[in-house]
């Protein structure tokens, strides 16, 4: 015979076999406690069969739908099908976006991206271009000031580039103290058919071994770091009025880190004729 709850003691304890009137499809029944608690907990797994552990499972928190929302928008999204999208939106700043493409991967393939164990800046990877300088026909030198640190590869264009004397152009690295004007070794030449000239290096990368005003010649230099502030160049350029060729190859050992790279001539005095233009890339 079931225990009612008028035959418990003050002091007595309920358990699952004490009888409690309730309601049933409108008609009042008597159920156990465990009856009734069956009917709440229903299938419930034992972890998650009381109000405690079921609080416990949602972290406590009186707000979790909220929380687990406003999680869900910050996810990282997959958009198409075929992009993996990490979008930053600072507030003070626009939108930027990371994406990877997977369209091209098919099942069974791995493609790994693997970052060093240190912070990575995303604006260094790839060439970068500074603003390229074009001579108005005043200038002694055209300047690139702003170079940063930590840079492994220079590239210096000359297109239409001539000057108005017989001095040798030459490029020529600085530091934070000033531009290097000295200690330039390697060689330049000039090859003309099947005449060449050559001479040494001294006051700067030379684009060729000798010049005649006013001519103009194309072409590239390539600086690179060989080691801590030590830079090689090689460069090929082509006049566009004579058939000669220019070609150089050199070596300096700077002070201190490479911050700057000015186009000269060797003494700094002839003047650049209008619409020369260089241009420098730089790698890191």
């Amino acid at each position: 015979m079931a225990i009612t709850i008028e035959d418990l003691s003050p002091t007595a304890l309920p358990s699952r076999t004490h009888v409690v009137p309730a309601m049933k499809d409108g008609i009042t029944v008597k159920l156990t406690v465990g009856q009734i608690l069956d009917l709440v907990i229903d299938a419930a797994p034992g972890a998650l069969d009381t109000l405690n552990e079921l609080a416990a499972a949602l972290g406590d928190d009186p707000n979790f739908a909220a929380t687990t929302a406003a999680l869900i928008a910050a996810k990282l999204d997959k958009s198409g099908g075929n992009a993996l999208d990490l979008t930053l939106s600072p507030s003070a700043a626009p939108t930027k976006k990371l994406a990877f493409s997977l369209a091209a991967i098919t099942a069974g393939q791995t493609r790994t991206i693997t970052m060093p164990d240190t912070d990575v800046d995303l604006k260094k990877v790839g060439i970068n271009a500074m603003a390229a300088q074009i001579a108005t026909g005043v200038e002694t030198a055209l300047s690139f000031p702003s170079i940063p640190a930590g840079v492994k590869r220079i590239t210096v264009s000359f297109v239409n580039f001539s000057t108005n004397g017989t001095s040798n152009p030459v490029v020529q690295l600085g530091t934070s103290g000033g531009y290097a004007a000295t200690g330039y070794v390697g060689s330049a030449s000039n090859v003309t058919g099947s005449s060449v000239t050559s001479s040494n290096l001294s006051a700067g990368f030379r684009t060729q071994n000798s010049v005649i005003a006013a001519t103009t010649f194309q072409g590239q230099m390539i600086i690179t770091r060989v080691a801590g502030n030590s830079w090689a160049c090689v460069s090929t350029v082509g006049s566009s009025d004579t058939t000669a060729t220019g070609l150089c190859g050199g070596y300096i050992a700077l002070v201190g880190e490479l911050d700057r790279l000015r186009m000269t001539t060797e003494g700094g005095s002839n003047t650049i004729d209008n619409g020369s233009i260089v241009n420098v890339l730089y790698e890191f």
